[in-house]
This record gives C-alpha cells, structure tokens and sequence, in this order.
C-alpha cells in the first residue's frame, strides 16, 4: 500500500519510529484524513510505504492504528 501522507512511520519532529497522524500543521483537513486511515486499515496491508517514514510491515499493528484514530 502506497500511503503517502496519510500517516508517518516515525514521528515527524523527533523521527522516533512509530505510527503516527501527521501533525495538525502538516494537514488542511484532519478529519477527512482520519477517515482515509480507517478505510486503509480495512485493506490489511501486508506492506505500507509512507512519503516520511520507513516501510512498515505489522499488518496487526497498522489496522489496529487505523481503527484507532
């Protein structure tokens, strides 16, 4: 799953790994990306690219993440 900005798998100020919403400041509409991140979650990714972060590959934790949010 190519994710983008959707979310980061480090922490943007600290790159402290993790998953992690981007920050209010990096997002116009924080709502509409949080609905995005359940509908990912749904997919089950096996593999999840992010535009700031390394690859992430714990299906479990992603959707979890996801339905978190």
């Amino acid at each position: 799953l190519v994710a983008g900005d959707v979310l980061n798998t480090a922490d943007s100020m600290t790159m402290i790994p993790g998953l992690h919403e981007p920050k209010k400041f990096f997002t116009d509409d924080p709502e509409t990306n949080r609905r995005s991140l359940k509908r990912l979650g749904e997919l089950e990714p096996k593999l999840v690219l992010v535009g700031h972060g390394p690859p992430y590959r714990d299906t479990k934790k992603f959707v979890e993440f996801c339905e978190s949010v």
